[in-house]
């Protein structure tokens, strides 16, 4: 396999990998606010709303 080659094909998997961990972050993040959001809800009574009308 050719230098170049080699170098394309190692980036691509870094860049592969990159995008794996920021879905799994971003999972957490999410996961991390909606049970927050539960926990608040279920100890102060229901989540406030957000609608001003």
């Amino acid at each position: 396999m050719s230098q170049s080659l080699k170098v394309v094909s190692s980036a691509a998997v870094s860049c592969a990998a990159f995008k794996r961990l920021a879905i799994v972050w971003r999972s957490r993040v999410i996961l991390t606010r909606s049970s927050l959001r539960s926990a608040l809800g279920a100890e102060f009574g229901a989540w406030p709303s957000t609608d001003s009308g």
